[in-house]
């Protein structure tokens, strides 16, 4: 049943794509992809309306769903037969207010899953691939990393002929995919075609009615940066950044407005803020007045050790930074070594580490092994760490909460969050399925 569903929703997408003929962005990736995502949206929306997945609606059937602006109602038959019988009235009948431009974030999990996408479905015209690392998540469902890479890769075989790659150029395991390619553009740090540096940032207080009312919190991270293109460096002013990778993620978008002609100080204008995004780095007021960054929404290696820096570069006189961080799953069988890796990372940035899960206990060792004199605490799961966690928060710390969606840390943002009224506005996964 569920098979006859999807090949019927697909069939209602072929057609409005078919009728439509839109433009449709493909993002990939292993980090930042949703916040790419987001932020090509918001650049794209001040010149069209733009269609996108709704919320992480990112398999072949959550992107039937998007198209027609449906949630999923589960095992409810009655409304599937509603979805079922709009779609095919808007398959043959058409829908007029569907977007000219669709900006679709691709999501695989197992060998095989970008077929379902790439063949007699979705055609690209720009395909923006994302940073990929040396240790992905989804690793444990392949043989290794070139096969999940490969799998990713995939999506360019739905890339129309004249269309655009825009391409992470910072990542080494990705350079075998666009070097011999045409019409593709690199960004990032390094030596590629639109760079970004002098990264800096600021975070600013607004304790207005009207910054409460949009976004619910008075905390504003500022940062400034430089973008480099063709010989013109230009400075950007963003606000909602505050690591280094956010700034990656913002990238995207300036190349798509260089593609389509719009001058790089044009663009500096049209730029001037990013939607914050739930779970995705976002500073928040703490209990006991400490600073709370949510990065809860999930977490690669590549994800943590960037939230890590962005933590490193919170400069605050007299403040003890601490790190919550969950457990990482499916990253085969490098795990332990990996989750080492990253508590080695967190004795060079934080004074506090605490783990959540059985596999940080790998986190702690290697935390200890390297910052002797710090603190450290570990917790079964993150029910257990929010029971307790205040008794480890001191006035002023800078409080990191990260974790993979299967360490649920959430959980932990929610018991640390100050303004608690405003949880379901704040953090990810507040909905009643995950409560």
């Amino acid at each position: 049943m569920k098979n006859l569903i999807y090949q019927i929703l697909k069939y209602a997408s072929k057609q409005l794509l078919k009728r439509y003929k839109p433009t449709i962005i493909g993002v990939i990736g292993n980090v930042g992809k949703t916040s790419m995502r987001t932020n090509m949206v918001s650049f794209l929306s001040q010149f069209s309306p733009v269609g996108t997945n709704i919320d992480n609606y990112n398999t072949p059937i959550g992107v039937t769903l998007s198209f027609l602006d449906e949630l999923s109602p589960g095992k409810n038959i009655f409304s599937w037969i509603r979805i079922i019988m709009k779609s095919l009235s808007r398959a043959w009948f058409g829908y007029a207010q569907f977007a000219p431009i669709w900006v679709l974030e691709i999501g695989i999990d197992t060998p095989g899953d970008m077929d379902e996408f790439v063949e007699k479905f979705l055609e690209f015209d720009v395909v923006v691939f994302g940073f990929i690392g040396k240790n992905p998540v989804h690793l444990a469902q392949f043989q290794n990393r070139k096969e999940l890479i490969n799998e990713d890769a995939k999506i360019l075989r739905g890339l129309k002929s004249d269309g655009v790659l825009i391409i992470d150029g910072d990542d080494e395991v990705l350079k075998s995919i666009w070097r011999k390619r045409e019409n593709v553009i690199t960004f990032g740090f390094g030596d590629v075609d639109i760079k970004a540096s002098d990264f800096k940032v600021a975070i600013d207080v607004i304790n207005t009615k009207e910054q409460w009312a949009q976004y619910y919190s008075s905390l504003v991270p500022k940062a400034s940066f430089k973008v480099e293109y063709r010989g013109s460096s230009i400075p950007f002013q963003v606000d909602y950044i505050l690591g280094k990778h956010q700034v990656t993620a913002v990238l995207p978008s300036i190349a798509l407005g260089i593609v389509d002609g719009i001058n790089l100080i044009d663009i500096s204008q049209q730029i001037k803020k990013v939607n914050p995004v739930k779970g995705r780095l976002r500073c928040l007021e703490g209990i006991k007045d400490t600073l709370l960054i949510d990065d809860t929404y999930n977490a690669a290696p590549a994800a943590v050790a960037l939230a890590l820096d962005s933590l490193d570069r919170l400069k605050v006189a007299g403040a003890r930074k601490v790190a919550v961080l969950g457990a990482m799953k499916e990253l085969g069988p490098d795990s332990q070594q990996i989750h080492q890796d990253i508590g080695q990372l967190a004795a060079k940035v934080v004074n506090v580490c605490i783990g959540v899960g059985e596999d940080s206990k790998d986190i702690l060792l290697a935390f200890h092994k390297y910052n002797p004199k710090g603190l450290y605490h570990w917790f079964a799961d993150s029910e257990e760490a929010a029971l307790h966690i205040v008794d480890f928060i001191t006035s002023d710390d800078i409080i990191l909460v990260k974790g993979s969606q299967f360490s649920r840390m959430e959980r932990v943002s929610a018991e640390l969050l100050y303004n608690k009224r405003y949880k379901t506005e704040l953090l990810t996964r507040q909905a009643a399925e995950w409560l």
